[in-house]
């Protein structure tokens, strides 16, 4: 059977380690093959299965690009289970409400430590001897489990944050048809093939480095490496390390290696996703690709192959270029340019959010769906143009503004406060109405993570609000009058 008949992840992954067992997964100095990972995987998830954990049951996983956070995945698709990728530096307030939520039935994290509600406390450190430590006690599977090849390919596999969003994040809903299909088009994109090695260095609970980087390597039975972290200066010494071929980034990271040292000397890289003529031109690399897609909207719906040297003269730059739809995508623009997408059949976007513990199906107007984003023709081809709404995005993260507003508003001392950026500098700023206790801004910062951390701190007399509903204006906050203005990092 292959890739692309494949009905869900658990048959996928097995069937990929039987075909080429040999397939390498490299995390930072951490390296093993696909059938010895597989292998630890299976007996884990019975492990799993022993703790009541059935096809079905929700997971929340916590943690980012480690060799043990990879298997573990593979061990929660293998079980059949739902598994939620958490971003390990959300804070605790955060994390706890979908755990809650869903009633999830364990919460899994490299450590063991983040609290598991009414679940199980699971520490997956010891994944790769085919073991995990549950409730502080080690269990050990004593068989190879493949529960998960029942089920179905609209069955819903995992939830992740979506990106774009200006108010609290929402968990997007993706069924094991959405990431086969993902995996199979980006493999058929970059015609992968057990001699290419992709390296996607960004965190795995994003839909880039697991859709298009993992799913692609496992569709296309190709190396797969990942970073602890995405290092610029470290980068290209990686990439020769792993003797990569293909690179998966996007917009930021493709930016801060532009402005950073290349490689010193030779490299095997022939294709590059999201790569701009620039990128192509200054690295000596082939083939670049551009697209268009979201977490909620099958990864990717549209790409665009460049080649070493090519132009195309729009003023929206090279890789807002997106390109033509993939196989099974219709696309057009809304009277004011918004981009809709319909799939056609189910599975291929997102099977809806979660709200109050349930996934809730995405209105759609005959199976059209609205974005959010605004484009435009080119010819056949769709350009990206902008995010209609308001969105931040700080080290490749977008920032949860609403969040912001939130936690700062409830400081002592502050009647209102709204995040967005700096007129002067583009950095990412609060403005408050009132004056906090400069320690208590501090205590606050340091529960923050990095990317959510504001730069300044504005004081001013007044929010600038709509004046029929009295909504936060978020794009006039940089008329407001500043009263003062504090750096915070």
């Amino acid at each position: 059977m292959s890739s692309a008949t494949a009905l869900n992840l658990a048959e996928r992954l097995l069937r990929a380690a039987g075909e080429r067992p040999d397939l390498r997964i490299d995390v930072g100095e951490s390296s093993t093959t696909l059938g010895v990972a597989i292998d630890a995987a299976q007996r884990v998830s019975a492990a799993l299965s022993d703790l009541g954990l059935r096809p079905g049951s929700t997971l929340v996983l916590v943690g980012t690009n480690s060799l043990e956070y990879t298997v573990f995945w593979f061990a929660a698709q293998i079980a059949g289970l739902q598994a939620i990728m958490m971003n390990p530096e959300y804070p605790a307030d955060l994390m706890a409400d979908p755990i809650g939520e869903v009633h999830a039935a364990a919460v899994a994290s490299e450590s063991g430590s983040v609290a598991a509600g009414d679940g199980h406390q699971i520490d997956y450190s010891a994944v790769l001897s085919g073991a995990v430590s549950v409730d502080g006690v080690l269990r050990a599977g004593d068989r190879r489990g493949d529960w998960g090849t029942d089920r179905d390919p609209l069955d819903i596999a995992t939830l992740m944050y979506t990106s774009g969003t200006s108010g609290k994040p929402k968990l997007c809903a993706q069924s094991h048809r959405y990431l086969l299909e993902l995996g199979q088009y980006v493999a058929e994109t970059f015609c992968l093939s057990p001699a290419d090695v992709v390296y996607a260095p960004l965190p795995l609970f994003q839909i880039n480095p697991l859709g298009y980087g993992l799913m692609g390597a496992v569709c296309g039975l190709s190396d797969f490496a990942t970073s602890p972290r995405f290092s610029a200066s470290r980068f290209w010494a990686t990439v020769a390390e792993y003797h990569a071929t293909v690179l998966i980034l996007h917009g930021p990271p493709v930016q801060i290696l532009l402005k950073t040292p290349g490689p010193t000397g030779t490299h095997t890289v022939r294709a590059a996703f999201f790569a701009n003529e620039e990128f192509l031109s200054r690295f000596r690399i082939s083939l670049g690709v551009a697209g268009y897609g979201s977490t909620e909207f099958g990864g990717l719906t549209h790409t665009r192959l460049w080649r070493h040297g090519e132009r195309v003269s729009i003023p929206e730059g090279m890789t807002a270029l997106a390109g033509r739809a993939r196989p099974g995508v219709e696309w057009r623009l809304g009277t004011d340019g918004e981009i809709e997408l319909r799939a056609q059949r189910p599975g291929v976007f997102l099977s809806g959010y979660l709200r109050d513990g349930v996934v809730n199906p995405t209105p759609a107007d005959h199976g059209w769906i609205r974005t959010g984003d605004r484009g435009r023709a080119e010819g056949d081809e769709l350009v990206f143009i902008e995010r209609m709404g308001e969105s931040v995005r700080m080290r490749g993260e977008y920032v949860p503004l609403s969040y912001l507003d939130s936690v700062f508003a409830k400081l002592e001392g502050v009647e209102e406060a709204s995040a967005w950026t700096t007129e002067d500098t583009a950095e990412l700023a609060v403005y408050i109405v009132g004056s906090p206790d400069p320690s208590a801004v501090s205590g606050l910062l340091d529960d923050l993570p990095r990317f959510m951390r504001p730069a300044w701190m504005i004081q001013t007399d007044a929010l600038p609000r709509d004046p029929g509903v009295g909504k936060v204006q978020r794009r006039r906050l940089g008329e407001v009058e500043e009263l003062a203005r504090r750096p915070l990092v």
